[in-house]
C-alpha cells in the first residue's frame, strides 16, 4: 500500500468543502484488493468500505497501475533461467514435472485476454501487455525438457481447468474425477 500510495497523489486524503476528511489510502487499496482477490464488483465494496462505486473503480485503476509501475520490472516479467529452475523444482517436488504455474490461481478473465493484441485497452487491460502474459495468452512457454510416464516433452506448461484453450502450454485437470487418485490430482 505504501509503495503504491506514496507515488500517486490520488491516494492522499483530501478534505471536502464541509471540512470532512476523505478516504484514506488504506480504504482505497482495500477496495482494489477486495475486487481483485474476491472478484467483487465496485458496487459490492461500497457498503463494506463506505466508498462509492465510481471511487472503487478509480481505486482499482490507480492500484493496478501503481503495482505495475512499482513492481512490474521485478515481478511481472518473463521468468529468468533461475526463476524457471526454481519453479520447475517446486512443481517437481509436488508431482508436476514441467509445470511453471497454475493459470487458475491467477483469476484472469480469458475473454479480455484475447484482446491484448487488438489495441483497444481499458485501464485494467494494461496487465495483458506485460511480456509474461503476452506469451501466456499466445500459447508460448519456455523450452523445458522433462519426462512423464516414459514420454519426453520439450515445453513447460501451465495447469488449468477446462475453460481455457486446448493448447500444448495449458494442461487441463481431469474432468471426470471417478477415482480417488483423479480427485486428488484435480
Amino acid at each position: 500500500m505504501e509503495a503504491v500510495s506514496n507515488n500517486d497523489p490520488w491516494f492522499t486524503i483530501n478534505i471536502d468543502a464541509t471540512g470532512r476528511k476523505g478516504l484514506s489510502a488504506l480504504q482505497k487499496c482495500t477496495a482494489a484488493l477486495r475486487m481483485l482477490a474476491y472478484g467483487m464488483t465496485a458496487d459490492q465494496v461500497d457498503e463494506y468500505l463506505r466508498i462509492s462505486e465510481s471511487t472503487a473503480r478509480k481505486a482499482l485503476t490507480h492500484f493496478t497501475k501503481g503495482i505495475i509501475n512499482q513492481f512490474g520490472q521485478h515481478y511481472l516479467r518473463k521468468p529468468t533461467p533461475q526463476d524457471l529452475t526454481r519453479l520447475l523444482a517446486f512443481s517437481e517436488e509436488r508431482g508436476f514435472p514441467g509445470m511453471i504455474g497454475s493459470v487458475d490461481c491467477m483469476h484472469w478473465e480469458w475473454k479480455n485476454a484475447q484482446q491484448h493484441g487488438k489495441g483497444s485497452y481499458n485501464d485494467l487491460n494494461v496487465l495483458y501487455r506485460l511480456p509474461l502474459l503476452i506469451d501466456l495468452f499466445e500459447g508460448r512457454a519456455p523450452p523445458v525438457n522433462f519426462t512423464v510416464n516414459g514420454n519426453q516433452y520439450g515445453m513447460a506448461y501451465y495447469l488449468t481447468d477446462d475453460i481455457y484453450p486446448k493448447w500444448a502450454t495449458f494442461i487441463q485437470s481431469i474432468t471426470e474425477r471417478q477415482t480417488a487418485k483423479a480427485r486428488l490430482f484435480a
